[in-house]
């Protein structure tokens, strides 16, 4: 009687060991918190960098924080969209013609525009420095201006330092929304040239922003363990909307594969470091456009894509993705002007105003033919009575 119940209490106990071992041999990469050992319990935040959040469901349906002894870690997420930047600390630009606002060019109001002095500027570029205070991923630069065809030129730098900017986007024709994987970056340099030259408008995007809260105990270290798309384990406590306060944000190391993971995780024969897929099966290796991804898990397989970036999470990357910040894994584009119509304001315009004139068309042709009834069952009417009084009079 005594051995049945050890038996009984020990096999939950197994159960719960084997359990977590399967569990925590499932995430394909880790990475591990630099962080300096705590002598009391401390709130941990960590963001997630791209290349990590490549690597996640977009659910964070694959992801797990675990302590040296292995054992889970409750945690919450914090996740954002991609989101115009709207604190920007400081602005300055080349020149100002008379009676203009520099403040015009990041209101986000198209109705409002700033122009440079071209007496100034001269031949050489109109000029605006943003400081955004912090660093930021920097996804996109929109410039809305009421007259391209003057500008003759553009050219983006950035980087963390005012003085050491580095250049993403070299001298070339003018484009009013550029994309790019740009490096963290705190100040962005936009040069333009061309003669009196106007800006309405300069809208910012950062690329989604991810991180991990958890409360870390004395004398612990931390790793988190993410990846493999067919994991489906939702381990965070809740997703906040906002950043928490916190007593250290901590860095991760460099990405590695999980040690306590197998070694060929897909079970095709390869193993995990030299797999250019190494969670969906594909002895065969093919890798059409050779970036380093096998085509059945390259977001573009037939164009180098070595980032795979993909911010809005569709499945496209975005070096081709005709709608870089909406879900559209279809890519339809109904006008064929190369923006899909998950974020073509003209296309849906037309399609309304084409079912504006539908609509009044139809209205049009229902009164048409109403009045044309109306006036058939009066004649009718008229005749009946006509033909009724004829008779009465020879009676």
């Amino acid at each position: 009687m005594k051995n049945l119940l050890r038996l009984l209490l020990f096999v939950p106990f197994f159960c719960s060991i084997v359990f977590a071992s399967t569990e925590i041999s499932q995430y394909g990469y880790e990475q591990r918190l630099q962080l300096a050992p705590v002598s009391t319990p401390t709130k941990i935040g960590v963001d997630l960098p791209l290349e990590t959040r490549q690597a996640i469901t977009p659910k964070f349906s694959n992801i797990q924080v675990y302590n040296a002894r292995n054992e889970t870690v409750p945690f919450d997420l914090f996740f954002a969209r991609s989101e115009r930047v709207t604190v920007i600390d400081e602005m300055t630009v080349s020149s100002v013609k008379k009676d203009n606002d520099p403040t015009n060019l990041l209101d986000n109001n198209r109705l409002t525009d700033f122009t440079f002095d071209e007496r100034v500027d001269g031949s050489d570029a109109s000029t605006i420095l943003v400081d955004f205070g912090r660093e930021i991923d920097l996804h996109q630069v929109k410039i809305w201006t009421p007259n391209n065809h003057h500008i003759k030129g553009m050219q983006l730098r950035v980087g963390a330092d005012a003085k050491r900017l580095k250049t993403v986007r070299a001298k070339t024709s003018f484009k009013s929304t550029i994309d790019g994987h740009f490096p963290r970056t705190r100040f962005v340099e936009i040069s333009l040239w061309g003669p009196t030259i106007t800006v309405d408008d300069i809208l910012f995007y950062e690329r989604p922003q991810a991180a991990v809260y958890f409360e870390a105990q004395p004398g612990m270290s931390y790793r988190i363990l993410f990846g493999n798309p067919t994991v489906n384990l939702f381990r965070f406590n809740t997703i906040l909307r906002h950043r928490p306060d916190v007593d250290v944000m901590a860095k991760l190391s460099p990405i590695s594969f999980n040690k306590l993971a197998s070694t060929d995780i897909d079970g095709d024969t390869i193993d995990n470091p030299v797999d250019n897929c190494p969670f969906i099966p594909n002895k065969n290796q093919k890798d059409s456009d050779e970036d380093s991804h096998g085509d059945k898990c390259d977001n573009v397989p037939k164009q180098k894509n070595y980032d795979q970036s993909d911010v809005d999470r569709d499945g496209v990357g975005d070096i081709i993705d005709n709608c870089k910040m909406a879900e559209n894994p279809g890519q339809y584009d109904a006008d064929k002007d190369g923006i899909g119509d998950a974020c073509d304001t003209t296309e849906k315009a037309g399609t309304t105003a084409a079912k504006t004139s539908g609509a009044t068309d139809k209205s049009t042709s229902s009164l048409l033919w109403l009045g044309l009834a109306l006036m058939l069952c009066l004649a009718v009417g008229g005749w009946f009575a006509t033909n009724r009084h004829r008779q009465d009079d020879k009676a």
